[in-house]
Order: C-alpha cells, then structure tokens, then sequence
C-alpha cells in the first residue's frame, strides 16, 4: 500500500466510526477534531504539573552546603560553588580534576560534584578569572565518570 492508500484508508475508517457512533465527538465534529482537543488540554496539564514540580522543588531548595557527608559548622558554605571552591582553594592544582561529595542541608539527597581546576592557559581562553569549573550529578558514579571523561580530554589535549 502506498502511503496515500493508506491515508485514504484511515479517513474512510474515521468516517465510519463517526457515522456509526455519531455521538462519541459531539461538540467536536470530528476524530481529528476530538484529538486536537485531547493534546491541547493534555499539554495544559502538563504545563500545570511542571509549574507545581518547580514550586516544589523550591520549597526543598537548600540554603546549606557542606562539602562531605558530615554537617560542620567549619565547612558550611552558601552554594555549591562554594564548597568546591572551599575544596580546591587549599590543594587543587591546575589541571587537576576532582570528585567533591556535597550534602545539602534539607532531606534532599548527597550530590556531587565533578570539579577542574583551570590552567593559565583556560582562564585566558575562558577569558574569565574563575579559578575552577564544576558540574553537578546525582551520584557519585556519574560525577567519576564525568572526571574520567575529562581526564581522557585532557590525555588527547
């Protein structure tokens, strides 16, 4: 069958069904109609679900970070961007890349964080002064591999 047979095929079967069932799109016409009407409010809830996932997920956001699983006062920072660079201030060398473990004060789980701190040479190609780069991951296995990835772009550099 050719694809026009075929969409010949579905219209006559739409036109079947409407006409058999004349009352399943009452107020819509048509099948066509009825899943246009569908997908709009599907999308709409959607839309709606992921407003109340973003009000929520800032009910839990966390004010506290703390580099490690053990909640100090010594080590409370206000971002993550502060932990690691409360952990590579001390001993990061340029070039190298770290695994930081940063716990969040609320129920949230440990995150962690894939940390490089930058040559010379990538701050004056960033064009920026920031002493390190870091990302973000849900386990410590994704951020190993993050550093892995790194440390294999930075064996082929």
């Amino acid at each position: 069958m050719t694809t026009e047979e075929i969409a010949k095929a579905q219209e006559w079967c739409a036109e079947q069904w409407e006409r058999d069932n004349p009352n399943s799109f009452i107020g819509y016409g048509t099948l066509a109609a009825y899943a246009a009407h569908v997908t709009a409010e599907k999308d709409k809830e959607i839309a709606r679900l992921r407003a109340e996932i973003e009000r929520l997920q800032k009910l839990v956001e966390p004010e506290w970070f703390y580099s490690g699983p053990e909640y100090e006062d010594r080590s409370c920072c206000l971002s993550a961007g502060d932990v690691v660079q409360d952990v590579l201030v001390w001993d990061g060398r340029p070039g190298e890349v770290r695994v930081i473990e940063i716990s969040r004060a609320t129920p949230l789980p440990t995150v962690w964080a894939c940390a490089k701190v930058l040559t010379d040479e990538e701050k004056l190609a960033r064009g920026d002064d920031g002493d390190f780069v870091f990302t973000l991951h849900d386990s410590e296995e994704a951020a190993e591999a993050k550093k892995a990835a790194l440390e294999r772009e930075k064996g082929d550099g």
